[in-house]
């Protein structure tokens, strides 16, 4: 009887002769799939989190697991989507704040003017004993023929009684040292409207914003009663 002698096994190796055992394929990580499903859903966070742990398994697997591009395209998806809605959020509460900041200087502006248009007013009248006919007597380099009493009569003023001009500002309204009102918007031409009636109201010593006509300013005052 012959006998063949047999080389002996490697270590780790099956017998000579034996099958080769069979290899599990490689399966695509669950938490990586559906971590780029939510990235696309707008699911920023749970999307994120499931990214990382999904990219952290396949790494962990030596290769038995796939989806890798899953996972890297869920962190940057999801990260990009909460940067971008960070973003957002912050440009609603900014937004508000430099609204409300340049109306608040408008306003500020307003009660400025309103100010120095009333002291003009009554300047001329503690000096003619009447008040001006139109707003633009203010700044009258001579005296008007005539006045206005309380009661809107006409009634001659007194010769060397006035003392105008007493509004003296530079610039102004066309010019005229009337200053503007600064809710007052660009005209269709793309130039200020120069028109006084379009920026303050005039009766009888009484002198009101024009615009706005309606609505009350930051601190709850009516417009029509600054």
């Amino acid at each position: 009887m012959n006998y063949t002698p047999q080389a002996p096994n490697a270590p780790g190796l099956p017998p000579v002769g034996a099958p080769m055992p069979q290899q599990t394929p490689a399966q695509t990580n669950t938490l990586a799939v559906v971590g780029f499903v939510l990235s696309l859903l707008c699911v920023s966070l749970p999307a994120l989190i499931l990214g990382i742990i999904g990219l952290s398994q396949i790494n962990a697997s030596e290769g038995r697991q796939t989806g890798k591009g899953f996972a890297i395209a869920a962190i940057v998806i999801s990260a990009a989507g909460m940067f971008f809605s960070i973003m957002a959020i912050l440009a609603l509460i900014a937004i508000p704040r430099v609204a409300g900041a340049g109306r608040k200087a408008k306003e500020a502006t307003l009660k400025g003017n309103l100010h120095e248009i009333r002291n003009a007013i009554e300047q001329f009248q503690a000096d003619t004993g009447v008040f001006p006919t139109y707003l633009e007597d203010i700044v009258a380099t001579s005296a008007p023929a005539t006045g206005v009493n309380s009661n809107g009569k006409r009634m001659k003023i007194a010769p060397g009684s006035y003392k105008g001009p007493y509004l003296t500002r530079q610039g102004g309204l066309d010019n005229s040292g009337i200053p503007m009102n600064p809710f007052q918007k660009v005209i269709p031409s793309g130039t200020l409207q120069v028109d006084i009636t379009a920026h303050w109201t005039y009766i009888n010593g009484v002198v009101n914003p024009a615009v706005p006509t309606e609505g009350t300013t930051l601190d709850d005052i009516p417009y029509q009663k600054l």
